[in-house]
């Protein structure tokens, strides 16, 4: 009997226990439910504090950011700037259509294919999709010349230094549209992508140097440590995997923008900045070297591609690549320093690209580079030659160096599919691709045979 009760004892504790347990899980169970709940709700009220405090601090801070910059720029702000926040996972959509609104789903193929044809670009990019995604992930706000709003994202957080400066940055965008105008320059100029640079060069680095002005004036050490942590948690992935073309040009109007214009304003004040706005640089040659800019006796060589296109080619694309584009197509072959030599002395350039439809498929690409002098000429075709052999190793045919140099500088490649041409002539380098040896045949009779036929800008028709 006795064993019977401590056996009952042991089974009655042992439901009781679990009885037990069971509740402390239901138990527990609604606490999370609770802390979930309470969590939620404290985040959603700190979120709303920190939008409130917000909206009061910008309505506080943007207007004397606005003062402040209007003093430093030495311009005036002839209207209310603007304001037009918006979410950031809306930002890649924005800049999406934008592209969308000024070029065409064919026109945005064929700029591509004639990168890729450049070798500016690997073939497998997505030209338009790649750009939103490396503008999206840069920007921290931006001026829409277009509707004259700055936008900022919701939630700025005007106590940092960094997005002070930010929003500097993009009053003087303000300032430029509002005294000279942002639609009059080359900003979106679709067939010089080396004049489209120089204008934006000149916005940029406007912008650039006197937001500097404004963060040594008015940078507060407490934010220091709230600034690194928003620069480190800002990505740059993308951006540093980008290829050499897209990356330097993204970047080239901060950069070389910044010290193009701090050269302006050393030699002749303001009043030199603002009058670039009237005469802004043709160039990004002008950019990198602003003694050139400021002679105002070095603009941009007219450069004209003469062929007789076939009934069976297909316009596809010209532009100009500048020294800068020479700069980022021979850096991965090159080197920086060996590519930045070879593209001093840059004249001028113009390339054209052809698809041939018919009887075989293939292209037709022209590149003529003009330059300054016939030494700075040489200098070019020896690199570009230097390039070929290391990208392709054999399949160069022609006699040996010396043997050119006393005959006639050509050289010229076969391939499985392309036949190319890389010739000097005195001041200028000609590069020519075509499928087969006698389109190629047919292209070098037009250019040095003086063949006549529409310019580039005619599209070829």
């Amino acid at each position: 009997m006795l064993a019977a009760l401590v056996i009952a004892l042991g089974a009655a504790w042992q439901g009781g226990v679990e009885e037990m347990r069971a509740r402390w899980k239901q138990q527990e169970a609604i606490f999370a439910r609770d802390l979930d709940r309470l969590t939620r709700e404290n985040r959603g009220i700190r979120a709303r504090i920190a939008r409130e405090r917000a909206v009061k601090s910008s309505s506080e801070i943007l207007p004397r950011i606005e003062e402040t910059m209007s003093k430093i720029r030495g311009l005036p702000l002839r209207r209310p700037v603007v304001y037009r926040p918006m979410a950031r996972r809306s930002l890649r959509d924005f800049i999406a259509a934008k592209i969308r609104s000024q070029h065409s789903g064919e026109e945005l193929r064929d700029y591509q294919t004639a990168l890729v044809r450049m070798r500016l670009l690997p073939d497998e990019i997505q030209i338009s999709g790649l750009i939103a995604e490396l503008l999206s992930e840069q920007v921290a706000a931006f001026y829409d010349s277009e509707s004259h709003e700055l936008r900022t994202f919701e939630g700025l957080n005007l106590d940092r230094n960094v997005e002070r400066m930010i929003v500097a940055h993009e009053v003087v965008h303000a300032l430029q549209d509002q005294n000279f105008d942002l639609s009059a320059l080359a900003l979106d100029r679709r067939d010089d992508d080396d004049r489209a640079l120089a204008s934006s060069a000149l916005v940029e680095g406007d912008a650039n140097y006197h937001m500097g002005i404004y963060l040594r004036a008015h940078f507060r050490m407490r934010d220091f440590f709230g600034d690194l942590r928003f620069l480190f948690s800002h990505q740059t992935d993308k951006l540093l995997s980008a290829p050499v073309y897209l990356r330097e040009t993204l970047l080239f109007p901060y950069q070389e923008g910044q010290r193009f214009v701090a050269e302006l304003c050393a030699r002749g004040g303001v009043e030199a900045l603002n009058q670039a706005f009237a005469r802004p640089p043709q160039s990004t040659e002008q950019v990198l070297h602003p003694e050139k800019y400021l002679s105002g006796g070095d603009a941009p060589k007219p450069v004209a591609i003469r062929l007789k296109p076939a009934p069976a080619w297909r316009w596809v694309h010209a532009n100009t690549v500048g020294e800068l584009g020479l700069r980022a197509h021979l850096t991965p072959l090159l080197g920086a320093e060996r590519a930045a030599r070879a593209a001093e002395g840059w004249g001028g350039d113009r390339y054209v690209v052809y698809e041939i439809q018919a009887p075989s498929e293939g292209w037709v690409l022209v590149w003529r580079t003009v330059w300054d002098t016939p030494a700075d000429a040489r200098e070019f075709f020896d690199a570009m030659e230097s390039a070929f052999r290391d990208r392709f190793g054999g399949g160069v045919t022609g006699g040996s160096s010396a043997e050119r140099k006393a005959s006639s500088d050509a050289l010229f490649y076969s391939f499985a599919s392309q036949k190319q041409a890389l010739v000097l002539r005195g001041e200028e380098v000609i590069l020519a691709d075509a499928p087969e040896s006698a389109t190629l045949r047919g292209v070098m009779t037009d250019l040095f045979d003086g063949g006549r036929s529409p310019s580039d800008g005619e599209k070829g028709r």
